[in-house]
């Protein structure tokens, strides 16, 4: 191939990402002056029923009990401690007391807890779990108000950075 066939297409090459460019600016520019001259349209409210089926697949039978855990400072859940429904870490305001100091919770409903010793929540920093999990032949109550307080192993209180929690 000579020198003048490849400057030749390599202008080609050149000339047509230019055009395209233009076109895909133009095409923008486009977007823009139609969105700014049409009125967004509202569509009409669409009304549907639905009807339950006769037989749903959860009921007041297998339903699982809502999840919550209660972190406390002291030992034997022996304070007000205050309530999580999911995960915490140095980025929510009401978990910053119990980091290094969470020595006790108190879980309620179906719930398995993981706390770290990262805020990160990484698997390898796992310092430990908490399970409030049904047995064999043994059901754990549904009501808000049945909950079990649990003790955290000793000096594992001081190095929780963050915690999950998990339906069993």
């Amino acid at each position: 191939m000579s020198s003048s066939f490849r400057k030749a297409s390599m202008m080609v090459n050149y000339r047509g990402s230019i055009l395209l460019a233009f076109l895909q600016n133009l095409n923008y520019a486009y977007s823009l002056v139609i969105k700014r001259t049409h009125q967004p349209v509202e569509p009409d409210a669409v009304t549907k029923t639905f009807q339950l089926p006769a037989d749903p697949p959860v009921n007041e039978e297998n339903e699982l009990a809502p999840q919550s855990v209660y972190l406390h400072q002291l030992m034997n859940c022996d304070d007000r401690g205050a309530l999580f429904t999911s995960a915490g870490n140095a980025f929510y305001e009401d978990f910053q007391p119990f980091i290094h100091n969470t020595h006790s919770v108190t879980l309620c409903g179906q719930v398995t807890l993981w706390y770290y010793g990262t805020p990160d929540m990484d698997q390898r920093s796992i310092l430990g779990g908490v399970k409030r999990c049904p047995g064999k032949g043994k059901r754990v109550p549904k009501s808000e108000v049945s909950c079990t307080c649990y003790d955290l192993p000793q000096g594992q209180g001081n190095l929780i950075e963050s915690f999950t929690l998990d339906y069993c």
